[in-house]
């Protein structure tokens, strides 16, 4: 019974829109919050990072092809911060992201991945800081709510690998996840 509502429920939001609606270009704001952590090798555990929730902006294209599948790139930057002071003193700050998007369109509904390169600061003590670059991925769903406008639901991942070299850790001595869930809502022309 559960399966049938379920079912049933998506059926409503995937009807209305037609698949061309999410062809062309759309920029957009969101809102993300989350965490990160840091694996330094040889460490008995990791270091968490609360996230601070960080506002954002994105871009993108998108084309349609004949089968409703929707390819796309996208560029977004996001004010997120995240660390754990006093008790940690690593942190990182901002994340710009160039993805692309591969998604497939239900009317309304087109849930989508990403894949691409990001790059966020990470500092110790807000004090010492290090330009990181790593890579992104992301699962999430776009509802087009009319013509104009469509909202987001996203999970987001990135990773950088080696963090700190040489300034703050030793080559190779720490690793970088960061794990957000984004809202937004975007124009499209």
């Amino acid at each position: 019974m559960k399966a049938l509502v379920i079912a049933a429920a998506f059926a409503g939001l995937a009807g209305g829109a037609n698949a061309q609606d999410w062809g062309g270009g759309y920029v957009g704001v969101s809102a993300a919050t989350g965490g990160g952590a840091l694996d330094i090798t040889g460490a008995p555990f990791d270091f968490n990072m609360d996230s601070l929730p960080g506002l954002g902006i994105y871009a993108g294209y998108n084309h349609v092809m004949a089968s409703n599948l929707v390819l796309g790139g996208e560029i977004s930057y996001s004010a997120q911060e995240g660390s754990d002071m006093p008790v940690n003193p690593y942190g990182y700050k901002g994340m710009l992201q160039a993805r692309a998007r591969m998604g497939y369109a239900m009317g309304n509904l087109m849930p989508y991945l990403a894949l691409g390169l990001a790059k966020t600061e990470f500092n110790l003590l807000n004090v010492l800081s290090t330009d990181e670059t790593g890579i992104t991925f992301a699962v999430g769903a776009d509802y087009m709510v009319n013509d104009k406008m469509s909202l987001r639901f996203e999970y987001n991942e990135a990773r950088f690998d080696g963090v700190g070299a040489p300034t703050i850790l030793p080559p190779g001595a720490g690793d970088l996840t960061v794990q957000t869930l984004t809202i937004g809502a975007a124009f499209h022309f």
